[in-house]
């Protein structure tokens, strides 16, 4: 699998994983399962970020609808109005080009 799919995963640390023989997210949680339990110093070098990704996975690679995304937009624009009532917000990235799913909401 590609590494680099993990949420804060680079080439430097997908080139570190594989290195240590991990090649796929599941082979990477039964390594941090394992460290666990035998006080491995194996993964040590996954920062917070990287643990969540590992974690959250499958959930980041999930798509959402427009809809979705429209959602989360009037949320982030009602607290916007409230902290700078002359501010003004856009969703812009795949919403913007007209995607039919987007795989996170870009708000500028």
């Amino acid at each position: 699998g590609n590494l680099q799919k993990i949420w804060g995963v680079g080439p430097s640390t997908a080139q570190r994983l594989y290195m240590q023989d991990y090649t796929n997210i599941r082979q990477i949680r039964e390594g941090l399962k394992n460290r666990n339990k035998n006080n491995d110093d194996a993964l040590l070098f996954l920062n917070s970020n990287q643990l969540i990704g590992v974690d959250c996975y499958e959930d980041f690679q999930s798509k959402m609808s427009r809809q979705e995304v429209e959602q989360i937009a009037e949320i982030c624009r009602q607290e916007l109005r409230e902290m700078f009532p002359n501010a003004t917000m856009e969703i812009m990235g795949s919403y913007r080009r007209g995607k039919s799913s987007c795989g996170d909401a870009d708000l500028l």
